[in-house]
């Protein structure tokens, strides 16, 4: 039971940045503000809070229907990975960009495949405990 609450509120912290992200970006781009008052800042706080709330956007809905034994393998792999992954991609927004991908910029190349490589390893990783803990 405290496991679909924790799902529920890890799903709820991630609803809520994707929702003041992409609210950032919307009042920036309205005529709302002035245009100073919408600097990069303002939309790297947009693109921190999309980027890492998206992972647990498509994880928390599968969470709610594993077994707990899934959900705290999940969860030990997840407390390694989001916070390498998170320092990872900070580390490549800080850096220059050596523009060594065809002309874009490292900083734009590498957190979508991390992104995608977290969600599809967290996948993976609840498919198999699932499936050991069905063959029991």
């Amino acid at each position: 039971m405290i496991q679909k609450k924790i799902v529920g509120i890890i799903f709820f912290i991630a609803l809520i940045s994707f929702v003041f992200g992409e609210g950032v970006f919307l009042l920036c781009r309205s005529h709302l503000f002035y245009p100073w008052s919408c600097n990069d800042f303002f939309l790297q706080i947009r693109g921190w809070f999309v980027l890492l709330s998206v992972p647990f956007l498509f994880i928390s809905p599968v969470l709610f229907f594993v077994h707990r034994e899934a959900f705290i393998a999940w969860a030990k792999f997840a407390v390694v990975a989001f916070p390498l992954m998170t320092g990872f991609i900070l580390y490549t927004f800080y850096t220059p960009p050596s523009g060594a991908f065809f002309g874009i910029n490292d900083n734009e190349v590498y957190p979508v495949p991390l992104i995608i490589l977290f969600v599809l390893s967290s996948f993976i990783l609840i498919a198999v405990k699932q499936w050991t803990l069905r063959e029991k």
